[in-house]
């Protein structure tokens, strides 16, 4: 039996008739039909394949692509108000010489050998090698060596095993400042020096001298925004579970200085409650210009506000400059509002009194006029020399505002 497939003349399948039986000839019927259709489907599922293939790529680098760009758009977000200070003001930086002397009598040495010399300088790095107490601060936030142009530290041995260390160190330490007297406010600081593994068993820790008095300090020693008073010292020993550990605590009293906060705070503020009191000799009619200046006063007062508190720390009690800015907001919203309050007073009191329509208005402008009083000198001398000009017994009459006036100053020339 052959088999040909008309799609596909090469594909061929034979048999011999003699060996077939009924059942063998319709299973190599199916079998071949399976073939047939394999064959015909392969390229049709290669090509499909092939499809979901470059769909799933490209929807994985579009969907990797628009992550990439969220994650950056998220990322710019978080970091356009990012500071690295978490707490302004609530920590200090200094960089100082750790100096420490301890003996180690393994470390005991002839001088004889050395040409007498009672003190040798040991070799860089000789530190990794020996022993040397294990001193960390304890309210340390950021600390870092000084390695330029090479490591600024040394280590010193005497013949009697004495050995001395110093260490050049640039800290940052944490300090819980009380911000309620703000700007006149004084800050108490510590530094604090503890043992990390070693307990007061084995070690204990003393003070080579004690510090200088600020008296005593260098003239170029100085701060921007503070005035060292006097530095204090205890000792800082605390018990963990572990055992007590030695501490030592020097605390740095600080004065803030006032001079910049009198200059760029209270003499601004100063002047501006002052000038929003201009407003008390404008003349009540002149309501642009009263508004300006109440509104100007009232919004300048609360940019300084703004600008003085944007360098401290979130805290939730009150500070004394809060206190004064309250008070000069207090002061320009008053002139502010006194306006307010006298202009409905003033119209008020013009509308009121006299007959209806224009005989009211014409009784308030009498009143107003015999209120009013005589007039100014200046003003009265130049209508008697416009009446002098006027002949007797020729009526002349002045229209308008000119002509009240002319009829007042000549009433008041009469009764003069």
């Amino acid at each position: 039996v052959k088999f040909i497939n008309n799609n596909n003349p090469n594909f061929q399948i034979f048999a011999h008739q003699s060996k077939l039986q009924t059942n063998e000839f319709l299973s190599l019927s199916v079998v071949a039909a399976r073939r047939m259709a394999s064959v015909l489907l392969q390229p049709l599922l290669l090509l499909q394949s092939l499809l979901v293939l470059f769909l799933l790529l490209h929807s994985g680098g579009t969907a990797a692509k628009s992550s990439a760009e969220n994650t950056k758009r998220v990322v710019d977000r978080i970091l356009k108000n990012y500071t690295r200070r978490t707490v302004p003001m609530e920590d200090y930086s200094l960089t100082i010489y750790l100096r420490q002397q301890w003996t180690d009598p393994r470390l005991k040495f002839n001088s004889s050998l050395v040409g007498g010399k009672t003190q040798i300088k040991l070799e860089d790095r000789i530190w990794e090698k020996i022993w040397v107490p294990d001193v960390f601060l304890r309210n340390e936030k950021k600390a870092d060596f000084h390695s330029v142009t090479i490591p600024n530290r040394f280590m010193n041995l005497e013949s009697s095993g004495r050995i001395w260390y110093v260490i050049k160190l640039s800290v940052t330490l944490s300090c819980e400042m009380d911000l309620k007297k703000y700007p006149l406010d004084t800050q108490m600081c510590p530094m604090m020096f503890e043992s990390f593994g070693h307990t007061m068993d084995t070690v204990a820790f003393y003070w080579l001298q004690p510090p200088k008095r600020p008296d005593d300090r260098p003239d170029d020693l100085t701060m921007p925004q503070f005035d060292l008073r006097e530095i204090h010292l205890k000792s800082c020993d605390l018990n963990y579970t572990t055992g007590a550990y030695p501490c030592l605590q020097m605390t740095f009293e600080l004065k803030r200085d006032f001079g910049y906060f009198l200059i760029q705070i209270y003499i601004p503020t100063m002047l501006i409650v002052i000038l929003s009191w201009f407003a008390f000799w404008l003349n009540i009619d002149a309501v642009p210009a009263r508004v300006s200046l109440g509104l100007l006063t009232v919004l300048t007062i609360t940019t300084q506000a703004s600008g003085s508190k944007s360098s401290l720390p979130k805290v939730s009690y009150i500070k004394a400059i809060d206190v004064w800015m309250s008070a000069c907001l207090g002061f320009v919203f008053a002139s502010l509002l006194e306006f307010a309050v006298v202009n409905v007073y003033s119209r008020h009191g013009s509308g009121g009194g006299g007959g209806g329509g224009g005989g009211g208005r014409s009784g308030g402008r009498g009143r107003r006029a015999a209120a009013a009083g005589p007039p100014f000198p200046a003003a009265r001398s130049r209508a008697e020399s416009l009446l002098r000009l006027l002949r007797p017994g020729v009526d002349f009459e002045v229209p308008g505002i000119m002509g009240e006036a002319v009829a007042a100053a000549a009433a008041a020339s009469r009764t003069g």
